[in-house]
Protein backbone atom coordinates (compact mmCIF):
# COMPACT_ATOMS: atom_id res chain seq x y z
CA UNK A 1 0.00 0.00 0.00
CA UNK A 2 3.12 2.44 1.16
CA UNK A 3 4.38 1.88 -2.32
CA UNK A 4 1.01 2.24 -4.60
CA UNK A 5 1.03 5.68 -2.44
CA UNK A 6 4.11 7.28 -3.07
CA UNK A 7 4.10 6.19 -7.28
CA UNK A 8 1.06 8.23 -7.33
CA UNK A 9 2.37 11.47 -5.42
CA UNK A 10 4.09 12.48 -9.01
CA UNK A 11 1.20 11.75 -10.83
CA UNK A 12 -0.83 14.24 -8.54
CA UNK A 13 2.24 16.87 -8.37
CA UNK A 14 3.07 17.10 -12.26
CA UNK A 15 -1.34 17.13 -12.40
CA UNK A 16 -0.82 20.87 -10.45
CA UNK A 17 -1.07 23.26 -12.84
CA UNK A 18 1.76 25.64 -13.78
CA UNK A 19 0.34 29.29 -13.02
CA UNK A 20 3.93 30.81 -13.78
CA UNK A 21 3.70 28.74 -17.11
CA UNK A 22 0.08 29.53 -17.93
CA UNK A 23 1.06 33.26 -17.51
CA UNK A 24 4.28 33.42 -19.71
CA UNK A 25 2.07 32.04 -22.58
CA UNK A 26 -0.34 34.27 -22.25
CA UNK A 27 2.69 37.25 -22.13
CA UNK A 28 4.03 36.00 -25.30
CA UNK A 29 0.43 36.27 -27.20
CA UNK A 30 -0.46 39.07 -25.80
CA UNK A 31 3.32 40.78 -25.84
CA UNK A 32 5.91 39.03 -27.97
CA UNK A 33 9.15 38.23 -27.22
CA UNK A 34 10.75 41.70 -26.00
CA UNK A 35 8.85 42.99 -23.09
CA UNK A 36 9.36 40.37 -20.24
CA UNK A 37 7.53 43.42 -17.60
CA UNK A 38 4.46 43.13 -19.73
CA UNK A 39 4.21 39.51 -17.37
CA UNK A 40 3.61 41.76 -14.05
CA UNK A 41 1.35 43.92 -15.63
CA UNK A 42 -1.11 41.45 -16.68
CA UNK A 43 -0.45 39.74 -13.03
CA UNK A 44 -1.38 43.10 -12.03
CA UNK A 45 -4.84 43.51 -13.85
CA UNK A 46 -5.73 39.62 -12.62
CA UNK A 47 -5.06 40.62 -9.20
CA UNK A 48 -7.12 43.30 -9.52
CA UNK A 49 -10.31 42.08 -11.15
CA UNK A 50 -9.96 38.64 -8.92
CA UNK A 51 -10.08 41.61 -5.58
CA UNK A 52 -13.23 42.91 -7.42
CA UNK A 53 -14.95 39.68 -8.05
CA UNK A 54 -13.74 37.16 -5.44
CA UNK A 55 -12.13 34.66 -7.51
CA UNK A 56 -8.51 33.69 -7.88
CA UNK A 57 -6.10 35.86 -10.12
CA UNK A 58 -5.52 32.68 -12.32
CA UNK A 59 -9.06 31.94 -12.65
CA UNK A 60 -9.74 36.00 -13.19
CA UNK A 61 -7.36 35.43 -15.77
CA UNK A 62 -9.34 32.63 -17.93
CA UNK A 63 -12.36 34.78 -17.62
CA UNK A 64 -10.49 38.53 -18.83
CA UNK A 65 -8.36 36.21 -21.59
CA UNK A 66 -11.17 33.65 -22.63
CA UNK A 67 -10.06 32.98 -26.29
CA UNK A 68 -6.76 32.14 -24.69
CA UNK A 69 -7.91 30.11 -22.08
CA UNK A 70 -10.08 28.35 -24.02
CA UNK A 71 -6.96 27.47 -26.56
CA UNK A 72 -8.67 29.21 -29.53
CA UNK A 73 -5.97 31.92 -30.88
CA UNK A 74 -4.28 31.62 -34.07
CA UNK A 75 -0.97 30.62 -32.91
CA UNK A 76 -1.67 27.44 -31.93
CA UNK A 77 2.05 26.76 -30.80
CA UNK A 78 2.29 29.03 -28.00
CA UNK A 79 0.55 26.37 -26.03
CA UNK A 80 3.66 24.20 -26.89
CA UNK A 81 5.62 26.67 -24.92
CA UNK A 82 7.24 24.37 -21.65
CA UNK A 83 8.91 25.14 -18.14
CA UNK A 84 11.81 23.02 -19.62
CA UNK A 85 12.15 25.53 -23.28
CA UNK A 86 11.73 22.91 -25.16
CA UNK A 87 11.51 24.08 -29.29
CA UNK A 88 7.41 24.80 -29.85
CA UNK A 89 7.88 24.13 -33.52
CA UNK A 90 6.43 27.77 -34.23
CA UNK A 91 8.30 28.05 -37.67
CA UNK A 92 11.42 30.35 -35.58
CA UNK A 93 14.90 29.95 -35.14
CA UNK A 94 14.73 28.23 -31.18
CA UNK A 95 18.28 28.90 -30.14
CA UNK A 96 17.67 32.54 -30.77
CA UNK A 97 14.07 32.51 -28.79
CA UNK A 98 15.26 30.10 -26.74
CA UNK A 99 16.36 32.85 -24.30
CA UNK A 100 14.33 35.15 -24.42
CA UNK A 101 11.29 32.51 -23.27
CA UNK A 102 13.23 31.77 -20.47
CA UNK A 103 13.19 35.17 -19.62
CA UNK A 104 9.90 35.67 -19.96
CA UNK A 105 8.94 32.59 -17.54
CA UNK A 106 11.16 33.84 -15.22
CA UNK A 107 9.70 37.57 -15.14
CA UNK A 108 6.09 35.55 -14.67
CA UNK A 109 7.23 33.48 -12.12
CA UNK A 110 8.75 36.21 -10.34
CA UNK A 111 5.34 38.12 -10.55
CA UNK A 112 3.25 35.75 -9.05
CA UNK A 113 2.91 36.53 -5.35
CA UNK A 114 4.41 39.73 -5.52
CA UNK A 115 2.99 43.25 -5.14
CA UNK A 116 1.09 44.56 -8.20
CA UNK A 117 3.43 46.45 -10.20
CA UNK A 118 0.77 49.11 -10.57
CA UNK A 119 -3.60 49.25 -10.49
CA UNK A 120 -3.97 48.65 -13.90
CA UNK A 121 -7.33 46.48 -14.42
CA UNK A 122 -7.30 46.37 -18.04
CA UNK A 123 -5.01 45.80 -20.87
CA UNK A 124 -4.79 46.66 -24.58
CA UNK A 125 -2.75 47.41 -27.95
CA UNK A 126 -3.16 51.38 -29.02
CA UNK A 127 -5.59 49.65 -31.19
CA UNK A 128 -8.27 48.43 -28.40
CA UNK A 129 -7.56 51.86 -26.55
CA UNK A 130 -8.59 53.88 -29.50
CA UNK A 131 -12.04 51.59 -29.81
CA UNK A 132 -12.69 52.11 -26.40
CA UNK A 133 -12.38 55.78 -26.42
CA UNK A 134 -14.33 55.68 -29.67
CA UNK A 135 -16.92 53.95 -27.40
CA UNK A 136 -17.10 56.68 -25.05
CA UNK A 137 -15.94 54.34 -22.46
CA UNK A 138 -13.80 55.55 -19.67
CA UNK A 139 -10.51 54.95 -18.79
CA UNK A 140 -7.14 56.42 -17.21
CA UNK A 141 -3.70 54.96 -18.26
CA UNK A 142 -1.39 53.49 -16.02
CA UNK A 143 2.38 53.17 -16.12
CA UNK A 144 3.76 49.69 -15.19
CA UNK A 145 6.96 49.15 -16.38
CA UNK A 146 8.79 48.98 -19.47
CA UNK A 147 5.38 47.23 -21.39
CA UNK A 148 4.52 47.05 -24.79
CA UNK A 149 0.77 46.82 -23.64
CA UNK A 150 -0.77 49.53 -22.62
CA UNK A 151 -2.82 49.69 -19.70
CA UNK A 152 -5.48 51.38 -17.76
CA UNK A 153 -8.11 51.83 -14.67
CA UNK A 154 -11.42 51.55 -15.76
CA UNK A 155 -13.80 54.25 -15.19
CA UNK A 156 -11.42 57.29 -14.61
CA UNK A 157 -10.13 60.00 -17.08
Amino acid sequence: IILALLTLAPARASAQRDEGLDLARLCVHESGWTHPADCAAIYAVAVHGAERTGSTWHSYLGAYARRFAARSVRRAWIYRLDADGSDPRAAISWHAYRPRWLAILAAARAAIGAPAVCDATDWGSAADYRRRAMQGRRFRVVACGDTRGIYSVRGAR
